[in-house]
């Protein structure tokens, strides 16, 4: 398979996060502008410096570069800069995670947060043609009541503009039922709902987000596999995974890829999708990750193929559009 194929062919990210595309150039660009002093104050040493122990560890690192990110301007700088990138990289839809409780524990009003990411969507579907939107996302290891208070009092304002809530940070100790009222409030708002679940957290924590939070998609579930009957529900209603290999090597939820579990999940007939995660950390963007898995001996052009349908019937976008996209990258594959 010629690799040129992975940028050229038409592609959707549903799994990504706003921190995770903090480029090592912005931390030490607004770091100065907004008088952030940094650990690592070199731009090479914010390059190389991405090795992790786990996932405690790489929101620790993440969360010392975010603390640069202080106003609007930041806000939208990332999400425009990430939109620019992706549409060079062919993806015609992206939805980004972003949570505004994260900004505010520094002063960063809501209104300024939620402005500039939908500013950021808005003019690069003007300039690139790029559909999609912000994923809300509640961080768990917030009160849930902070999360409500922000759903009822700023997000409604901007009903129109989000596509999802959803549910993120280090899951361990923080299981998605706690967020019932949260996601019921969603569901009266007429949002979709995403949350993470079973990265690193028990397949529990998976049964949680479909059964209490009512989730349309499942970010990673890749620990479903430990458990039969939920990989056969997950299998019967097609509830989508956006799984993350090359995220979940660096995070050691696997040690390699030969080990990673998303060719053996497809076998058994689950919506698999795969996506980046963050990729300012973790090799660069959705074409670059294809490429790698690849080169790795786990993916061919059939499983492209497939995981390329599975995203775009689960992205957030009307059905005809996802058809049209499914067979101009079918096109392009054969």
């Amino acid at each position: 398979m010629n690799a040129d194929i992975f940028k050229q062919i038409p592609k959707t990210e549903l799994h990504v996060h706003l921190e995770g595309c903090l480029e090592p150039e912005q931390v030490i660009r607004f770091a100065s502008r907004n008088n952030v002093k940094l650990e690592q104050e070199t731009l090479e040493r914010l390059r190389t410096g991405y090795t992790f122990d786990g996932l405690n560890d790489f929101v620790s690192v993440m969360g010392r570069n975010s603390a640069t990110i202080q106003t609007e301007e930041d806000i939208y700088e990332i999400a425009f800069g990430y939109l620019k990138r992706a549409a060079e990289d062919n993806i015609v839809h992206a939805e980004m995670a972003f949570s505004p409780q994260g900004p505010a524990q520094r002063g960063v009003p809501y209104e300024a947060a939620f402005n500039g990411i939908i500013s950021a969507f808005k003019d690069a579907y003007r300039d690139f043609g790029i559909t999609g939107g912000p994923i809300l996302a509640c961080l768990r290891h917030r009160p849930v009541g902070e999360a409500l208070a922000m759903l009822k009092k700023y997000a409604r304002t901007y009903r129109d503009d989000v596509l999802a809530i959803g549910l993120h940070g280090a899951e361990l100790g923080y299981p998605p039922g706690l967020f019932e009222e949260c996601f019921a409030y969603a569901r009266t708002m007429g949002w979709k709902a995403v949350a993470h679940a079973g990265e690193e957290g028990p397949a529990d924590y998976i049964w949680q987000a479909i059964d209490i939070l009512q989730v349309d998609r499942i970010d990673h579930g890749v620990q479903c596999e430990v458990d039969d009957r939920l990989v056969e529900r997950l299998a019967e209603t097609a509830t989508p995974l956006t799984v993350c290999p090359l995220s979940n090597i660096h995070l050691k939820v696997f040690r390699e890829l030969a080990e990673h579990n998303f060719l053996r999940l497809l076998d058994r007939g689950l919506n698999v999708s795969i996506h980046t995660d963050d990729p300012a950390y973790f090799n660069g963007y959705l074409s670059e990750h294809y490429r790698i898995l690849h080169e790795a001996g786990v993916l061919d052009e059939a499983t492209l193929a497939l995981v390329q349908r599975n995203a775009f019937r689960s992205a957030f976008m009307d059905r005809e559009r996802s058809s049209q996209l499914i067979n101009a990258s079918d096109q392009m594959s054969e």
